[in-house]
């Protein structure tokens, strides 16, 4: 049964590609949502992200996308309103080399100047992605993703350098804020996964970070914005049911099936996801994040490797 609602024909990836495509993909850009009253910003990391989710389904690349993102990579200027972000650059990093079949010697060198990056530049206001938080952990991603490919992995032991501090319930900080802000918890998780596919260990334990999530699960289904509440949203509850199928699809069964009933109903007709219950924006992330833990909770392969 549960297979039977995760491949029908509006809930599966075909449905969220093509209206991608349609409605996120504005030549060169990707939006960061659709929406004809709150417009979305062209947004780097989410073409990063879908160039990442295509190669991996072995569908085609609109071109324009890849050639803005190769441009801005060579320009260093990958970000938005002026911004340029590390995480940012990363994740576009790992979208561009996983079209590629050979090692590419320029994202090697990007690579390898990712390190030496600001969190931001020019500096933003402080806020959990513009600080060296655990975030950052989540660029060890696209480092599994080359080691599996045989590749070098420069930079890997910088990221495995952020700090994650956690607590007694398995929270992980994301300064400056008090209350900790769950997707990047989530990311940061994914990070720490991908670091221990590589040998390398940080403090902070996984089965901690994964016991805070299935705390913060809420009876809908859904994982809220912070761990002290807010408004419930789609891309920590993919994240989470993505995490909880890495770590043990069987233990976590419940979670995940709640998990995937609350993405049903932020899902449109047209397969795209809202970012929260009251937002009209149809989240391009959001969309993607939803679409591979669809997939993966419906038993197809899942690595931490592939984590978009």
């Amino acid at each position: 049964m549960l297979g039977e609602v995760l491949l029908r024909p509006e809930r599966d990836g075909s449905l969220a590609e093509a209206s991608l495509r349609a409605h996120a993909v504005d030549g060169e850009d990707v939006l960061s949502w659709v929406n004809p009253d709150h417009e979305g910003y062209a947004y780097p990391e989410a073409a990063g992200l879908l160039l990442r989710w295509l190669a991996q389904g072995d569908r085609p690349v609109p071109p324009r996308v890849r050639a803005r993102l190769v441009a801005l990579v060579e320009a260093n200027t990958v970000g938005r309103d002026g911004t340029t972000y590390q995480f940012d650059t990363g994740v576009v990093l790992a979208g561009l080399e996983s079209l590629d079949t050979t090692e590419d010697p320029r994202w090697t060198a990007a690579r390898q100047r990712l390190q030496h990056m600001p969190v931001t530049s020019p500096g933003a206001k402080p806020r959990w992605s513009s600080v060296r938080g655990p975030h950052l952990l989540k660029l060890a991603v696209g480092s599994a993703a080359r080691a599996a490919r045989g590749w070098s992995t420069p930079a890997v032991e910088f990221i495995a350098s952020v700090p994650a501090d956690q607590d007694s319930t398995g929270r992980l900080q994301t300064p400056p804020h008090e209350a900790s802000y769950v997707h990047a918890h989530a990311y940061a998780t994914e990070g720490i996964l991908a670091l221990r596919s590589l040998g390398l260990e940080t403090a902070a334990s996984v089965d901690g970070c994964i016991a805070f999530l299935r705390a913060a699960q809420r009876e809908d289904g859904s994982l809220p914005a912070w761990s002290d509440g807010g408004p419930s949203r789609a891309d920590s509850t993919a994240q989470a049911i993505r995490l909880w199928v890495l770590h043990d699809r069987t233990e976590h069964a419940d979670a995940i099936a709640r998990g995937l009933s609350f993405l049903d109903t932020v899902t449109d007709a047209d397969g795209l996801v809202r970012y929260e219950p009251n937002s009209a924006d149809r989240n391009t992330w959001c969309t993607l994040f939803a679409a591979q833990a669809r997939s993966w909770a419906a038993g197809a392969t899942a690595r931490v490797e592939d984590l978009l």
